[in-house]
């Protein structure tokens, strides 16, 4: 009998003990879908907000944004395992502005935001630099003595490698003019520093920007230059400060106003939504690329929000889920978590349990009422493993451990401790003639 690891990005392992039938390809999805989190509260609808995932204490962190008729100056924290927004009222706030970004300086634990716009306190376009702490929950502006030309709309990353903030692109909307610039800024000295490299991607603003640790790179995709949208897929990297055009066999449509984040765990990049101007529609669909192979791919999620612009999108580390909120078409309040789930299967000599065999997994979606029901069944008396993992893999329940009868059986599981979120139960089991394998399902808990 062979013992195959099928690692997940939740990071947990299970055995699949087979010697016949369930084969997973390289690179397959296995749960791929986005959840509306409903949390009991949270910010008021806007766009063209911040947003960053603060690895140091578990959280992102949400900055300003617009609806229309104001601009906010509001800060707020998401907690994904708890499902809550708490706005922080700091001491001293950045003013009110929107078409801002922000990048988190993991080295120092701090928030980094630069730029936007102001249309409603004032005519201004933002050309100022400030730090927030969760420790000290307070903004600090660090008024450098050198800074990037105000604009909003701009690509701002942190290069983990370099310990710098990468700036690109943007647009003034006071004095209409568009930038093709990049800036690295370092918070130990306070300094902008105008990199001027040889060859850099055409004007933009509203384009995507996340930075690829693993390859130490920062990927950009798409924006808008009038009157044209843009599909191009570019890379940074500032030790070299060198541009390169990815020139991508598969790309995404050209589109801006969407958002891209890098995925630590299977260390790809993921784009959701943006605006395509020729229809005057909005995007709902979801995009991962892989830089080794220079490639775009459809995730063609099961789930997913309507589509938008002028959101933000972080990816939260520490439970492995892309965390949305905003945007624009009409002004939205909502909070989404993704999980691509994506595996990596680490030997290819499984193989698939016939479905004549008859074991089945059902678990009751969503749990609301403070239990939730599973069904399985076993064609034969036989060894069953049943078992609750949580969101980040770890083991919370072991149900069944043993031998179980022939038949269709239930279980009524209590979820009052159990954290709002996806679960996952899975099912080990023999056939009977020496075949192992294992099948699982999603449970849904909310309201908690």
């Amino acid at each position: 009998m062979s013992k195959d690891v099928i690692q997940s990005r939740a990071g947990f392992c299970v055995l699949l003990l087979c010697s016949g039938a369930f084969y997973l390809s390289d690179g397959a999805f296995l749960d791929n879908e986005w959840m509306e989190m409903n949390p009991p509260s949270g910010p008021s609808a806007r766009w063209s907000l911040g947003l960053e995932f603060d690895s140091a204490n578990g959280v992102c962190i949400l900055f300003g944004g617009q609806d229309g008729s104001q601009e906010f100056d509001d800060t707020w924290l998401y907690d994904y395992a708890a499902n809550t927004w708490t706005e922080v009222n700091p001491t001293i706030s950045a003013p009110s502005r929107f078409g801002h970004n922000m990048a988190y300086n993991s080295a120092d634990s701090v928030i980094v935001l630069f730029g936007g716009v102001s249309c409603y306190d004032s005519k201004s376009a933002c050309g100022d630099t400030w730090i927030y702490s969760v420790a000290d929950s307070q903004w600090t502006e660090m008024t450098p003595a050198i800074s990037p030309p105000a604009r909003a709309y701009c690509g701002l990353v942190y290069d983990s490698v370099h310990n710098a903030v990468i700036l690109f692109g943007g647009y003034n909307y006071v004095i209409g003019q568009y930038y093709n610039d990049t800036w690295v800024y370092d918070l130990g000295s306070n300094t902008w520093t105008n990199m001027n490299p040889s060859t850099k991607p055409c004007l933009r603003n509203c384009h995507g920007m996340a930075f690829d640790s693993a390859n130490g790179v920062v990927v950009m995709h798409g924006g808008w230059l009038y009157p044209n949208m843009l599909g191009d897929t570019w890379t940074y990297d500032a030790g070299t400060n060198t541009w390169t055009d990815m020139s991508p066999a598969n790309s995404p449509p050209s589109n801006y106003q969407h958002d891209i984040a890098f995925d630590s765990a299977s260390n790809t990049t993921v784009l959701f939504g943006g605006f395509n101007r020729n229809t005057m529609t909005y995007y709902e669909d979801t995009w991962v690329y892989d830089y080794s192979a220079n490639s775009w791919t459809d995730a063609e999620p099961v789930t997913h929000p309507t589509g938008r612009g002028k959101f933000k999108l972080a990816y939260d580390s520490l439970d492995q889920r892309f965390i949305l909120f905003g945007g624009y078409a009409p002004a939205s309040g909502e909070t989404w978590a993704y999980e691509p789930a994506y595996v990596a299967v680490e030997s290819y000599e499984t193989e698939m349990l016939p479905e004549s065999n008859g074991f089945h997994l059902s678990c009751q979606n969503p749990a609301i009422t403070g239990f939730a029901l599973l069904r399985y069944h076993a064609p034969i008396e036989t060894a069953l493993v049943l078992r609750m993992y949580d969101s980040a893999g770890r083991l919370e329940r072991t149900f069944v451990n043993g031998i179980e009868a022939y038949g269709a059986h239930e279980l009524f599981i209590d979820t009052g401790e159990l954290a709002s979120g996806m679960h996952l139960v899975t099912l080990q089991f023999e056939d009977g003639s020496g075949h192992q394998g294992m099948i699982s399902e999603k449970i849904v808990v909310i309201g908690r």
